[in-house]
């Protein structure tokens, strides 16, 4: 094809094959589309500025605003007219420059149409158009002139060639650049045969209103939905894309307003460029061909019209025939992932975005081709390119002959099948295979000549790790566990005390839409090495750090002061899948969380990835800030509590994920701790783990990573010290088994919970459980201070509160004392009462107590304390945790007693009520209540409903709730997902939180 320039320069460009082939005005136009259809690439700065100044010098100057036919629609904004159709021979509105993205000559947005219905010689007004606009069937009245694609148009038909007209066509569903240049169109294809793949007219921007010429470097517009963007770096080197043809029309079936119009015309309405479209006396030649019983003209042979500076200029442009379908090689039209086969057999099936498979398992595609594809002489390739610079060397680029069978372990691809035109290929990858996106590019060799499929988002394919498969270092032999732990979207998350263990329900939510996206980007957002990621343990590592903000802008925000401005009360959250979404959206760490929120998103983000992970609380759960592996205590003469650093959390929830650990000795794989909340800094950032349970277990703190940290929340000794007015330190006792308790986690197949403390610690007090304490204790930074102490105590202490109390109801507390000796005692006693953070950091005092007490020889006394709502109401926190410390001081023996009593004041219960039986894309509605048992009126009331496969994660504001009041709230939503799923709750206030509720249901 050769073209010259508006302003004379002769452009000669190379006939060949089309996308992939020697053409280079179909490599650039293709190369054009790929990267500017959505999610496309860039050019360089310097080339891009050399065209757009180039056409911006070409154009300046050609743009005059229009005041008169004003276009309404998204297509190409300029100038209103009206197209003639055949169908009812009457005119509709439609937008002359429009361009196809919305698919042909649909009114007020299109312009012309994305292809031809029937004439093998190409274009024309006619033809099925684009997807966008519906399947609008426009007439053929022009058949030879204008069109989209010609061949490709609509949805790709395979007409052996395509007309002129419709700027570089639109490929299949959309209309090219608009009564630009023509397009090429071999068989049922899309691209540059016949232009731009998906391309779409100048749509949605005045192009007058650029200042520098159509092509404004600093102004992007849109070319339309589906199509390229002006602004971006186009491969527009030596062609003008703006510039109308003016080919030879027929006269008769040519409108009106369509036709030459007076220089009065243009100088009353200033019409801009592109309104400046006229016809020709002068173009031919032209050839006739007939199909169906109808003639139809080929233009092979149009003219370029300019006006600059008053003068016109007349170029030709000659368009020759393209190859016949027989001369080319073995085209790609499209791969289908085959979704439903491939998510069955890999359990990604429940995945709603992309294709999703996982490693060391063969997976199924389905090719199919524009012409027969021949096993025996048609060569196929296939290629896997990870990241933005995929090399051989680095695992990132992967080639594939497509041979007979697959190989075990390695990256291979097989031919399944194959009639007519499709071909089945099985492709497996190794089971130590890179996590991630790979683009899948197809190569063909037929005759000599090869095609290449373009890298788009579409042909893309997402690996997981597999827990399935034996060789993977996730592998987990157990069907009912791989159920829950990478399966299961719901769950619960354990709070509150070892005395009054509470639940919540947490929506994990792993499938829901966007998740995997934004798991994808935390892995990219790390930096984590190509070659690392297919390696679980620096996976999980790295998700540990991602998943909190303190280091490099993860998910989440960490507070514990109790003022949440500017963000959401860690109590407010139902479940990961809102925080993941508001992340990936906003793209900056959302506002807040504290330890099971952190933990939630951390199993939503290793479950997603493949990882088997839960989520697990410890009670009493310590945090020791020097590596003693001891958690000291000390007090004053007076018998108060001293800070020493070290704090007993009344629980923490981290997360376990299971695999194998080839780094360490044998056998300290299987279940490892990991911890997303920021407490402390692992090798200068904040994360923790994997840490090896079995090693906690027996004291080998020193293997990686973080072990000491673990060992000691899970079972260091506390110490209490009594510090004299000298500054002396005197030990005073040890507990030996008040740091980590009720070790928990939802249950495998059910909604009960499991006691996970023995997989942590042996029976506490047993040799086996001194021994692991001391040899951890001797890899401390205080190796030598650990010694037993051997307490003569005669009076024996008790500190307990109520069971049960609700907030609401009086706190009753009870120190008993019972005297084993044969001689009176006299004991002074001190009792405060505390309002928690759960963290172990004292809020506000509640009220205290002292008094002494006489305890005959054999005999019993007790303490009490008594406090009622409206004394603590206002002292409460987030968990409504109260901590009864109390201390005792035996006058006779010189013997000290400190205890506690930590309990948290349990929560009403949300009534979640709907249907148990629903059927999937029918509407129900849901209804929660609430009754508020306080004596005052709750204000800041807000409810939060949500369950994965059911609702999106929703925030329901209401007005202030009485005292005594019961108020409902209902919700309507509508089931995406079929089996078991569950509505999750839950209630927040100013003086109430924790509030929760859930009903499970059964979608069929």
């Amino acid at each position: 094809m050769s073209i010259r320039m508006p302003d004379g320069t002769p452009v000669v460009l190379n006939s060949g094959t089309e996308s992939g082939g020697d053409d280079e005005m179909a490599g650039r136009a293709t190369r054009a589309a790929g990267r500017h259809a959505p999610g496309g690439g860039t050019n360089s700065a310097s080339d891009r500025s050399s065209r757009y100044n180039r056409l911006s010098e070409l154009m300046k100057g050609k743009r005059e605003a229009a005041t008169a036919h004003q276009a309404q629609g998204p297509g190409y904004n300029r100038g209103t007219y009206t197209s003639h159709t055949t169908t009812n021979n009457s005119y509709q509105p439609g937008s002359f420059m429009a361009g196809g993205a919305q698919g042909g000559y649909m009114a007020g947005s299109t312009g012309f149409s994305s292809g031809y219905r029937s004439a093998p010689s190409g274009g024309g007004f006619g033809g099925y158009t684009g997807a966008a606009g519906g399947r609008f069937r426009a007439a053929d009245v022009f058949p030879s002139v204008f069109g989209g694609t010609g061949a490709a148009g609509g949805s790709g038909s395979t007409y052996p060639r395509a007309g002129m007209g419709g700027g570089f066509g639109g490929g299949h569903h959309s209309g090219g650049l608009g009564g630009g240049h023509a397009g090429f169109a071999p068989p049922s294809a899309a691209g540059f045969q016949g232009g731009f793949s998906g391309g779409g007219g100048f749509g949605l921007n005045d192009f007058s209103s650029t200042t520098d010429g159509l092509f404004d470097p600093h102004r992007p517009q849109n070319f339309g939905p589906g199509g390229i963007r002006m602004g971006d770096p186009l491969d527009f080197d030596d062609l003008d894309p703006l510039t109308p043809v003016t080919p030879d029309i027929p006269t008769p079936s040519f409108p009106d307003h369509l036709r030459r119009q007076p220089a009065s015309f243009t100088e009353t309405t200033r019409t801009s460029y592109f309104d400046r479209f006229k016809t020709s006396e002068s173009s031919s030649p032209k050839e006739s061909v007939t199909q169906n019983g109808e003639d139809h003209l080929f233009i092979s042979k149009a003219y370029i019209e300019l006006e600059r500076g008053g003068r016109k200029n007349l170029n030709p442009m000659v368009i020759q025939e393209p190859p016949s379908e027989d001369d080319g090689p073995l085209k790609l039209t499209n791969i289908d992932f085959l979704n439903d086969e491939n998510g069955r057999a890999h359990h990604t099936d429940e995945f709603e975005e992309h294709n999703v498979v996982r490693r060391g398992q063969p997976f199924t595609v389905e090719l199919r081709f524009e012409k027969t594809y021949d096993e025996g002489e048609d060569k196929l390739k296939v290629e896997l390119h990870f990241g933005d610079n995929p090399l051989p060397n680095k695992g990132t680029l992967l080639r594939m002959p497509v041979g007979k069978s697959l190989e075990d372990g390695k990256f291979s691809a097989a031919l399944d099948s194959s009639e007519g035109g499709y071909a089945k290929v099985k492709i497996t990858t190794p089971p130590d295979a890179i996590v991630g996106k790979y683009h899948v590019v197809i190569e063909t060799m037929s005759d000599g000549k090869t095609f290449r499929s373009r890298k788009t988002d579409d042909n893309t394919v997402v690996v997981l790790f597999n827990p399935w498969v034996k060789d993977d270092m996730t592998y987990l032999d157990d069907d009912a566990q791989l159920g829950e732990y990478v399966l299961n979207e719901h769950g619960y998350q354990y709070y509150g005390t070892s005395r009054r263990i509470g639940k919540r329900p947490w929506n994990f939510g792993q499938f829901e839409p966007k998740i995997l996206d934004v798991c994808l980007r935390l892995l990219d957002r790390s930096q984590i090495k190509a070659e690392s990621r297919g390696d679980a343990v620096k996976v999980s590592r790295i998700v540990s750090k991602m998943v909190n903000s303190a280091d490099d802008g993860g998910v989440l925000t960490g507070n514990w002061s109790g003022n949440y401005a500017g963000g959401r009360s860690p109590t407010a959250w139902n479940g990961s899948v809102e925080i993941l979404r508001q992340y990936y959206e906003r793209n900056r760490p959302v506002c807040y969380g504290q330890c099971w929120v952190f933990s939630g998103v951390m199993t939503t983000v290793l479950r997603c990835l493949g990882i088997p992970a839960r989520s697990v609380t410890n009670y009493d759960s310590a945090h020791d800030t020097d590596v003693s592996m001891t958690i000291d205590n000390y007090m004053d003469h007076n018998l108060r509590e001293i800070d020493g650093g070290d704090s007993v959390w009344n629980f923490h929830v981290w997360n376990e994920a299971w695999m194998a650990r080839p780094d360490l000795p044998e056998g300290y794989g299987g279940w490892q701790a990991v911890d997303a909340t920021p407490q402390e800094t692992s090798d200068g950032v904040y994360c923790c783990g994997p840490c090896p349970i079995s090693a906690v277990k027996n004291g080998h703190v020193y293997l990686p990573y973080d072990t000491k940290f673990v060992f000691a929340e899970v079972n260091a000794d506390k110490v209490y010290w009594l510090v004299d007015r000298h500054k002396n330190l005197r030990k005073l006792r040890t507990r030996k088994a008040a740091i980590g308790n009720k070790m928990s986690t939802k249950a495998v197949g059910s909604n009960a919970r499991h006691d996970l403390t023995e997989n942590y610690k042996y029976p506490e007090g047993s040799d086996q459980e001194r021994v692991a304490v001391r040899t951890a204790v001797s890899h401390g930074l205080k190796p030598n201070t650990y010694d037993d102490v051997i307490e003569d105590e005669d009076v024996e202490f008790d500190v307990h509160a109520d069971d049960e109390i609700y907030i609401g109801q009086n706190i009753h507390v009870t120190l008993s004392m019972k005297n084993t000796s044969s001689e009176p005692r006299k004991v002074t006693t001190h009792l405060t009462a505390r309002a928690m953070y759960y963290t172990g950091v004292p809020a506000h005092d509640i009220g205290e107590l002292e008094k002494d007490v006489f305890i005959p020889p054999n005999g019993e006394a007790s303490v009490e304390m008594t406090f009622t709502p409206r004394e603590y109401l206002d002292m409460l926190v987030d968990q409504a945790i109260v901590k009864i410390h109390a201390m005792a001081h035996v006058d006779d023996t010189n013997q000290v007693y400190s205890g506690q009593d930590d309990f948290r004041l349990m929560s009403p219960d949300l009534t979640v009520k709907a249907p148990t039986k629903m059927t999937l894309g029918e509407q129900v509605t849901a209804e929660i209540e609430f009754t508020n048992p306080l004596d005052v009126t709750l204000s800041m009331v807000e409810f939060h409903i949500e369950g994965p496969g059911l609702q999106k994660p929703k925030k329901i504001s209401h007005t202030p709730i009485k005292p005594g009041e019961t108020v409902k709230v209902t919700e309507r939503m509508t089931p995406r997902k079929v089996g078991k799923k569950t509505i999750m709750a839950s209630f927040t206030s100013n003086k109430l939180t924790q509030v929760t509720g859930e009903l499970d249901v059964v979608v069929s």
